[in-house]
């Protein structure tokens, strides 16, 4: 079969020169480049390295910093028919409980790191036990002597690489990801994007050991023959007007992220850091990886319109590790879609429209409403709706972001899943998945696996079914995210959604960190109880009064979903627990805060 291997050496051959990876001079790093031909003979000379230490379907760990090694080694193991577990460098000062655990669970053959990790692992070895038994493969040990790339032809379903899920689950799940996975999913994203081959530049940010970043950022371009342009996800951190400014440069055309990093765009960013930037080639921004918000699509466009971004290029989309990376998407071009439903019909799993409120809807009767064109002064008529029924105080209703359209590469069934039952248009369920980008499970799980699969009926063809874990309903072929059943809060038999009662927190105060705050319930004198944590500002840590903070925090909950927070914690800026692809961690921080240990500034009781 072709595989992603395969495809590399046919462009390299067509396009020898031609630059696929670019990395930019930063704070931390030198400029460095890395052409189609390069990363064949590197990749070559990286699988010859590994002979010694590894058979075909062995696990190798690879830990590298942003940059040309971990590509060269990332291929290597798969001319090689290694098995490539991409990870975060996390910090190796003291011990790493999940970093054991991967390794428990992946038992690897091989460490594949940069010389600077592996020089501190020999200096820090007794807190690594697990990593200081392996061998260490450098790029030392292949660069000197590029050599040709001898591809071990792989059988489809054979596994590409494992891509170690992020989450706070007590033992890390490795997503077995099939060279026809990805393959399959890789093109799905091409068609659905409209990508071009060869058709231009994207510029990320986002860390190759993480699915978004690694398929959606890396090997997209490769596999439609373009070019990317890789930022480290620290210098997006600190300077997030550097990823705008590249994509001006490079005139980029397809980039994206996660949600909070266009709100973070939006609201970081000064007039001064755009001056001479050009956002006019930036044809499609996907937004995915977390519940999109429709307040992030309208303040980023707002924003940025001034600049030449429009509306039209976001690519809502969502997806996750298990089945490759996305499943719906788009269609490019399309505009966002939003929809307006009944907060109190929705914490029962019904989708109703608001009541009590003026009809600000353009749309269909449905409430399903799609943005118009942009004004003369870069506002889009229904968006500016959408911000005007924020403003309204009106608890019962909620404005949901869809993520976008389902489409032959991947079936999408909403389920109820107590009986198995698949759900009509506009009933909440479990979002069940199939498709040949769906995976066949997680690495030495089988009891994981028995229950992430279910053999439905749809259509009159019984078929497997992943199940996400993920909430949500379908409304004319859109997918529309409402929460996670394990993250759902239900206090008095209703179901409050983690994300919306977050929103409402991140609104209520200046001083509040945006983005920075998760809501979760816990069981408290036999019932279950409300809890709010917030992360401040790093100007307003010191500087703002504590309980100025709380009675907003407080207020705007109670009127968005008529409860009452039991308690209330404010904390230091990025003390919640985050994922390496930096979202925060509800289950971790309600274990911390159940277990104790949990370190905040201020607290307050209701």
């Amino acid at each position: 079969m072709k595989s992603i291997c395969s495809l590399l050496e046919e462009t390299a051959t067509e396009f020898p020169d031609k630059p696929l990876f670019v990395f930019p001079v930063t704070r931390w790093l030198c400029e460095e480049s890395l052409t189609y031909s390069d990363l064949v003979s590197r990749a070559g000379a990286a699988a010859g390295a590994l002979t010694e230490h590894c058979d075909r379907g062995d696990r190798a760990l690879l830990m590298f910093p942003t940059g040309a090694a971990f590509w060269e080694a990332f291929f290597g193991c798969l001319a090689r028919g290694v098995i490539g577990v991409p990870l975060n460098i996390p910090s190796l000062n003291r011990p790493n409980d999940h970093l054991q655990k991967v390794c428990k669970d992946s038992t690897p053959s091989v460490l594949m790191t940069d010389k600077k990790t592996a020089d501190l692992l020999v200096r820090r070895a007794e807190k690594h036990p697990y990593l200081s038994q392996l061998p260490v493969v450098t790029p030392e040990d292949w660069r000197d002597e590029p050599s040709p790339l001898t591809i071990i032809v792989p059988d489809r379903n054979d596994t590409a690489f494992l891509q170690y899920t992020s989450g706070s689950t007590a033992r890390p799940k490795g997503v077995q990801v099939s060279h026809d996975n990805l393959m399959s999913n890789l093109k799905m994203i091409r068609d659905r994007m409209e990508i071009q081959v060869p058709e231009g530049t994207g510029v990320t940010w986002l860390p190759h050991y993480h699915d978004m970043g690694l398929i959606g950022s890396y090997l997209v371009p490769l596999y439609t023959r373009n070019t990317a342009v890789c930022l480290p996800p620290g210098e997006f951190a600190v300077q997030p007007a550097r990823w705008l400014q590249l994509i001006s440069e490079h005139k980029a055309s397809v980039c994206g992220g996660p949600d909070f990093g266009f709100r973070f765009c939006a609201e970081k960013i000064t007039d001064e850091q755009m001056e001479g930037v050009d956002l006019s080639s930036w044809r499609v921004a996907y937004i995915g990886a977390e519940r999109i918000r429709p307040e992030t699509i309208r303040r980023f466009t707002e924003r940025f319109a001034p600049f030449g971004f429009r509306e039209s290029a976001f690519f809502p989309c969502y997806g996750l590790g298990e089945v490759t990376l996305m499943a719906t998407g788009g269609p490019a071009t399309a505009l966002p879609v939003t929809r307006r439903v009944s907060s109190s019909a929705l914490m029962e799993n019904r989708i109703e429209p608001p009541g009590e409120k003026p009809d600000l809807t353009v749309g269909s009767s449905d409430g399903t409403e799609h943005s118009g064109p942009l004004s003369s002064e870069g506002q889009n008529a229904v968006t500016e709706d959408v911000g005007e029924q924020v403003a309204i105080s009106n608890a019962d209703c909620t404005i949901l972001a869809g993520s976008g359209r389902t489409s032959a590469g991947c079936k999408v069934a909403i389920v109820d899943g107590e009986s198995d039952r698949l759900l009509p248009d506009n009933r909440v369920g479990e979002v069940f998945l199939a498709g040949q980008s769906v995976t066949r499970g997680y690495y030495n799980s089988k009891e994981l696996n028995e229950d992430a699969f279910r053999l439905l009926s749809v259509d009159g063809q019984r078929e497997t079914f992943l199940r996400t874990g993920d909430l949500g309903f379908l409304s004319e072929g859109e997918l529309f995210i409402t929460g996670r059943i394990r993250e759902i809060i239900i206090i008095r038999g209703r179901n409050l959604y983690p994300d919306d009662i977050e929103q409402h927190i991140d609104d209520a105060h200046e001083a509040l960190a945006p983005g920075g705050s998760v809501a979760f319930s816990v069981d408290q004198h036999d019932q279950e109880s409300l809890i709010l944590v917030a992360e401040l500002q790093r100007s307003a840590a010191r500087m703002v009064s504590h309980d100025a903070i709380f009675a907003p925090i407080r207020q705007r909950v109670i009127e968005a979903v008529g409860v009452n927070p039991a308690e209330i914690l404010l904390m230091r800026p990025l003390s919640i627990p985050r994922t390496s692809s930096g979202k925060l961690k509800r289950v971790a921080a309600r274990e911390s805060y159940i277990d104790g240990t949990i370190s905040c500034l201020a607290r307050e009781l209701a």
